[in-house]
Formats: C-alpha cells, sequence, structure tokens
C-alpha cells in the first residue's frame, strides 16, 4: 500500500510540477486582468476548493477522546529550525553569501536533530507532538520524504 501511495504522490507532484511552469508562464504572458506576475497565485484558488470538496466528501470524521494539547516546544524549535535554514538560502546569495549565512546553515542541522528529540520525548510520554516522528522509522515514507526534500 506504502509503495502505491508513494507513487501516486510522485506522479501527482511531477505532474504539478510540469504544469504549473507551463500554466504560470501562460498566465503570465497573457497577463489577464493586467495582473502580471501576480496571476499565478489565483491557480491555487480551484486547487483549494477541490482540495477543500475532497476532503469534506472522502476524509472521515475524527473524533478524539480527549482534547489535543498544543506542542509549544516542538512548535518553537521547529520555527527556530526552519528560520536557520530558509533565511540564510533565501538571502544569502544578494548579500554575498556574508559568514552568519554559513553559521545559520549549519545550526539549523543541529536544530532539527533537537525537534526531532523533542518529538520522540513527547511521544514517550504520551503527549500529541506537532509531528508523529515515528513514521520516520518506515524505509518507504523516509526515503520519499528524502527525495522530495532533495528534488524540491
Amino acid at each position: 500500500m506504502q509503495t502505491r501511495l508513494m507513487s501516486i504522490y510522485g506522479f501527482v507532484f511531477g505532474l504539478a510540477s510540469v504544469t504549473g511552469q507551463i500554466g504560470g508562464g501562460a498566465l503570465i504572458d497573457f497577463h489577464p486582468w493586467g495582473l502580471d506576475w501576480r496571476v499565478v497565485f489565483l491557480g491555487n484558488v480551484p486547487i483549494g476548493l477541490l482540495a477543500l470538496a475532497g476532503s469534506w466528501l472522502y476524509l472521515p470524521e475524527n473524533h478524539s477522546e480527549r482534547r489535543a494539547q498544543i506542542d509549544v516546544p516542538g512548535m518553537i524549535v521547529l520555527t527556530v529550525s526552519l528560520l536557520l535554514l530558509i533565511y540564510p538560502l533565501t538571502v544569502g546569495r544578494e548579500l554575498h553569501w556574508p559568514a552568519w549565512t554559513f553559521w545559520s546553515l549549519a545550526l539549523s542541522v543541529p536544530a532539527l536533530a533537537a525537534f526531532v528529540s523533542i518529538e520522540w520525548h513527547m511521544m514517550y510520554h504520551g503527549r500529541d507532538p506537532l509531528v508523529n516522528v515515528s513514521v520516520l522509522s518506515c524505509p518507504v515514507v523516509l526515503t520519499g520524504l528524502l527525495l522530495a526534500f532533495l528534488f524540491y
């Protein structure tokens, strides 16, 4: 089942990346309503509506016996981790890669490891983790996530 789901995932994302490039380029070229490049964001509206309708129709209702708690430590550490990773990648080139960008990228690795550790700790003590990291023990899921990270 996992292999089938991962192949569907790969197909959908591959198709989306190709049609997104072609469709976005066509929208920019035609610039309807005089919106220039901003018109590409309008493509998210029908996709979002289809996702909302599909989730309403096909996802079962899920009620828990107890109310879930917000994972504040995990949320904070994940936010810091992603900031350490994404911000230098976003501004590093235009700032000509100052030393702090490399320090930030290097610090993102132990920060992400701390996030995974916090999530394991939350699961071990029966609390509600932000991310269920036990799925990383499945080789198919781990390989798929790694390939998606490297590709995108």
